[in-house]
């Protein structure tokens, strides 16, 4: 079920390969979306087959990267923010120093851009067996509907979401049924190698709920539930042996 695909590119790429894994293995892969975005087609693609929904979209629109800058709105304020600057693509302060994004920046944040774009197209075009040039070419034409969609080989089959399992059915020749798996790596009792003595810090305003800490106004406060999370986590902990 791949819609609203919301994990970075790497956090994608990682759960792909995991699923090729799957298929090389001899194990069947199947997606179904209904709005696909272009990570959502990314996930998608390494299915044998793609189900969308007859009313749906398939929208690969192509990857941005946007910044906010706070100079001109800090200068309101009488806020002046001075930073080190160490070198020309050091640009984290820049967003507190300009108004603007600087030419090294963008430069830096294209290039990324470009490379990610690039392995994505790639991807999709392997999956899906078309061309660099013909991918390209539709993320440059979309949206599609889902007749579209079909007709570019973007997706397969036009499936309502209740009947997603007999079309695997179908296609694998046995009754399927959706099913949870617990995790098979039970999670470890502690992260510690040794025993160790636990010092929580408790700094700032204390206050009801949880901490917050906004470093641009100066403001810290100490929630209650958060240091109460915190406490009963070491106390659970059997290699913490004080706090």
């Amino acid at each position: 079920d791949v819609r609203n695909t919301s994990a970075g590119w790497s956090t994608l790429l990682e759960l792909r390969t995991k699923l090729i894994e799957v298929r090389n293995a001899g194990g069947h892969v199947f997606a179904y979306t209904e709005f696909a975005d272009l990570r959502d087609l990314y996930m998608a693609s390494v299915a044998e087959q793609i189900f969308v929904h007859p009313a749906g979209e398939v929208a690969p629109f192509g990857i941005a990267s946007a910044s906010f800058y706070y100079k001109d709105a800090l200068a309101r304020l009488g806020v002046k923010v001075e930073a080190l600057h160490v070198d020309e693509f050091k640009s984290a302060h820049e967003p507190f120093t300009r108004s603007q994004r600087s030419e090294a920046d963008a430069f830096q944040r294209d290039a990324l851009l470009d490379d990610i774009f690039g392995k994505v197209v790639a991807d999709i075009a392997q999956g899906r067996g078309a061309t660099l040039r013909e991918v390209r070419e539709l993320i440059n034409t979309a949206p599609f509907g889902p007749e579209q969609a079909t007709d570019a080989n973007l997706v397969d089959t036009l499936t309502y979401r209740d009947e997603v399992l007999d079309r695997i059915a179908e296609a694998v020749g046995v009754d399927v049924r959706f099913a949870r798996f617990p995790d098979t790596a039970p999670a470890k009792p502690t992260w510690a190698a040794e025993p160790y003595v636990g010092v929580v810090l408790i700094e700032g305003t204390i206050v009801d709920g949880e901490s917050l800490s906004i470093p641009l106004l100066g403001i810290n406060t100490v929630g209650g539930d958060t240091v109460a999370t915190t406490l009963r986590t070491l106390r659970e902990d059997p290699a913490c042996r004080g706090i």
